[in-house]
């Protein structure tokens, strides 16, 4: 399940469900509810992306201090959430329960495509015991 191109596929996964779900409120004429979908996927994925780079280059063989290395993204990453979090809240533009449906995307394609591979593997044991 977890290899080398799994955060691949969950990003592409990702932007095809955001595609879809923007395309509808787009349809529907609920701007604010895309725009809000839209902030949300964006600051979620770019989370991940990051933290997914920094444990890349942080834990290898010549990196003696990857706890110092995950300090100071932590140091930069929260003090500009919150920031981003701020204006996002006064901005009236924007349709909170959607921003936080979209930073919940890309952990429900996470959460799914587990399933996904556990049903699978379920799947496949009980026809091998028959």
């Amino acid at each position: 399940m977890l290899d080398e191109n799994f955060l691949k596929r969950v990003y592409k996964m990702t932007l095809l469900l955001w595609l879809l779900s923007i395309g509808l409120c787009l349809l529907g004429g609920m701007w604010k509810v895309a725009l809000g979908l839209t902030l949300g996927v964006f600051l979620s994925l770019t989370l991940l992306y990051s933290l997914e780079w920094l444990v890349k280059r942080a834990f290898v063989v010549n990196n003696h201090r990857p706890k110092l290395s995950l300090f100071k993204f932590a140091l930069l990453k929260y003090p500009l959430i919150i920031v981003f979090l701020y204006f996002l809240v006064r901005w009236s533009a924007v349709n909170l329960l959607a921003f936080c449906l979209g930073i919940s995307m890309p952990y429900l394609v996470i959460f799914l495509k587990a399933l996904g591979t556990i049903l699978v593997e379920r799947t496949q044991i009980s026809q091998v015991g028959n």
